[in-house]
């Protein structure tokens, strides 16, 4: 009884003193309550923060798309190839336990939460007209792009496409698309920059041309890059960052290399030896396995940047939708305006241009594609789109991580 009366003294006298001693910590330093970034001055540096997370969260996605499709062989015959997740990569054979995969998924994810969350913050403060109209085109911008890349490479099956957002039902590509594009949509309201202008119209246009809307896909196609414009870039921090552009990281005896170049690409440059100006590869130390050399050290302290869109791209979809019938002009003319563009040879007047497979008086978009967008995670889409996967069973894309699935109940129905 004693000891319960001399404890319950000591707690009435230490209790009052700790909670002084609480109320009077310094606030913290190292971290920042979410409230205080709605301010006017933290708007330019959350915009700044997007967009070097959109940079960030994309390369490994399309890296692992080219190691998904027939562009890119994950072999242990290089020196840095020991990940298990790119090894199902390279058989097909995926899981929803792939770190790799489910890494880049919440990558992803993140990049679209915080161009969500961006919009939000914008709309409830006052802020400067430019600093807010920078900040709403870059939020818009970044929500459609991640939008895009959900519903490009993740899917609940083998082959259904698609993700799910904010704790929702599952959503195939479609709807992901329409989402993408609505927000595309909305970020030309926030930009008069010629560029940008045409930049956006041109990934609308991706997004019809990959959903195989051949009707709609021309007037954005019309609206989008123009030879010689410049392309939309995804720029990275300084080597040894651990940020390096992932095709560098992963696929490039520069730094550590799991992926080498199908032996395909050679063979273009070995029928016409022009094309090594657009096919950049080199042969792995004494071997005959290739590694890519399009995202290289450009000195000391920079490594090549990826283009997600170019004018070459824009006119190559245009090229396949004159031969479809959608789109009026000369696809050949067009194939060989981008041919020129990397002083590769012409092709002869009178060829006759095809979707795929041509014969030595032809030549294929699908091939064209092939060697024009060489390492740009897009080759995917195409096998895709041809049905010409290279494997006749396997995934087609990546699987919605198992964690999402058990957070989310509703995710397949």
């Amino acid at each position: 009884m004693k000891r319960t009366k001399f404890l319950l003294v000591f707690l009435l006298l230490v209790l009052p003193a700790c909670e002084d001693y609480v109320n009077n910590v310094d606030p913290f330093i190292d971290r920042v309550v979410d409230a205080e970034l709605n301010t006017p001055s933290q708007i330019p540096l959350l915009r700044i923060g997007l967009i070097n997370q959109g940079y960030q969260s994309l390369d490994y996605v399309l890296l692992m798309s080219d190691g998904l499709s027939d562009a890119l062989i994950w072999d242990q015959k290089l020196a840095g190839a020991t990940y298990a997740g790119f090894r199902q990569l390279e058989e097909t054979v995926l899981n929803d336990l792939n770190g790799e995969t489910n890494g880049s998924y919440y990558d992803v994810q993140q990049t679209r939460v915080l161009a969500d969350t961006l919009i939000y913050r914008v709309n409830n403060v006052t802020l400067s007209d430019q600093v807010k109209n920078d900040a709403l085109y870059a939020a818009y911008f970044w929500g459609a792009y991640a939008r895009y890349l959900l519903g490009t490479y993740w899917g609940k099956d083998e082959n259904t496409g698609g993700a799910t957002v904010n704790v929702s039902r599952f959503m195939p590509t479609s709807v992901l698309y329409a989402d993408a594009v609505n927000r595309y949509k909305e970020a030309l309201k926030y930009t008069t920059v010629a560029l940008n202008i045409k930049i956006i119209n041109s990934l609308i246009a991706r997004c019809y041309f990959f959903l195989n809307d051949y009707t709609s896909a021309p007037t954005y196609l019309n609206l989008g890059l123009a030879k010689g414009d410049a392309p939309l870039l995804a720029t990275y921090i300084p080597v040894p960052s651990a940020a390096e552009n992932a095709y560098r990281a992963q696929a490039s005896d520069e730094l550590r290399i799991q992926w080498r170049v199908d032996a395909r690409f050679q063979g273009y440059v070995t029928a016409e030896a022009t094309e090594a100006n657009r096919i950049k590869y080199r042969n792995y130390r004494t071997t005959t396995m290739l590694e890519q050399r399009m995202y290289i050290g450009t000195s000391t302290t920079a490594s090549t940047p990826i283009p997600l869109i170019d004018w070459q791209e824009v006119s190559l979809m245009k090229a396949e939708l004159m031969v479809r019938g959608s789109m009026a002009g000369d696809p050949l003319a067009v194939i060989n305006d981008v041919r020129a563009s990397h002083t590769v040879k012409a092709l002869a007047a009178g060829t006759t241009v095809v979707l795929k497979s041509p014969t030595s008086a032809q030549v294929g978009i699908y091939e064209e594609r092939d060697k024009e967008l060489f390492v740009r995670g897009l080759r995917l889409i195409d096998q895709r789109r041809f049905d010409s996967f290279h494997i006749s069973y396997g995934w087609k894309y990546f699987p919605t991580p198992l964690v999402e699935k058990v957070k989310n109940p509703d995710w397949n129905r």
